[in-house]
């Protein structure tokens, strides 16, 4: 029988991180955590039942780290990036994790990247005709007529704005 494979989910102290690993502990799969951007006694993420260790990092070089010297013993572990941040840190470090681990990459990496703009996946989901919310882009603090409220607002690119 195989082993199975060791999962490590990559995210931050947020409900899209604690959603991955309580899917995969509802599925009987536990999960090492890296909560980015937050020591471990502040996240509720790593207080899960459904956390199988991992930790809370303050640096990326921290949590590459932690994946260099927890790698499977056996096989390849499972990446899940919850986060733009998370999967920016693993693109930028393809070549360093890609022996020992199994990762969230398109076959080419710039279409990658390029997925993480907002416009450009709301595009390609509209293109196989799922609804997606109406979107504006503001340029110079000029807002846009016909706007409805109450509305979100977020970065094309969540690494590179608030």
């Amino acid at each position: 029988m195989d082993k199975e494979p060791v999962v490590y989910v990559i995210g931050g102290d947020h409900y899209n991180t604690y959603g991955i690993i309580r899917s995969l502990g509802a599925a009987g799969i536990k999960s090492r955590v890296l909560v980015l951007g937050c020591g471990s006694r502040r996240s509720f993420v790593l207080r899960s039942r459904h956390a199988a260790g991992g930790g809370g990092f303050l640096a990326h070089a921290e949590a590459l780290d932690y994946l260099e010297k927890n790698r499977p013993e056996s096989g390849k572990g499972i990446v899940i990036c919850c986060s733009d941040e998370a999967l920016e840190l693993v693109l930028d470090n393809y070549s360093r994790l890609s022996k020992d681990y199994i990762l969230p990459v398109c076959s080419d990496y710039g279409e990658t990247a390029r997925l993480m703009n907002k416009s450009a996946i709301t595009s390609l989901a509209a293109s196989f005709g799922m609804k997606v919310p109406q979107s504006h882009t503001v340029k110079d603090r000029a807002i846009p007529e016909g706007i409805g409220y109450p509305c979100i607002t977020k970065p094309l690119v969540s690494t590179a704005g608030h």
